[in-house]
């Protein structure tokens, strides 16, 4: 119940687009269960792509595709940054970090000519 920030954007976007993507997994299911409370299907009139590092999802049958990171890298290459700042200083220059991903497909991703489009 009460507001959530995804009914407000579905009610004022002028199209639905053909896929969200969320970022921690309990959006993800709070996105999935907005989108299925306001009768949409998921993958069938729109996409559901979620960032998965977490345990539950190991017990969920959700057609939703994920993206797992290394969360330990990306833990890793964030303390070195601040131990080079703390030893040289504040960092002058923007720094970019790799954090490989794999994508767990869930079938939540079709083609835009595979969905059924909705009448407004």
């Amino acid at each position: 119940g009460g507001a959530h920030v995804l009914d407000h954007y579905l009610s004022s976007a002028a199209a639905l687009p053909t896929a969200l993507y969320t970022t921690g997994g309990y959006y993800t299911l709070s996105a999935w269960q907005r989108l299925t409370a306001r009768g949409l299907d998921v993958p069938g009139n729109i996409g559901l792509l979620g960032f998965d590092n977490f345990a539950f999802y190991q017990h969920l049958s959700l057609a939703i595709d994920r993206v797992h990171a290394d969360l330990t890298l990306m833990g890793d290459l964030v303390a070195d940054l601040l131990r080079r700042a703390l030893a040289e200083g504040p960092l002058t220059a923007a720094v970019k970090t790799l954090v490989p991903a794999r994508l767990i497909e869930g079938g939540s991703l079709l083609p835009v000519s595979e969905m059924t489009p909705l009448k407004r």
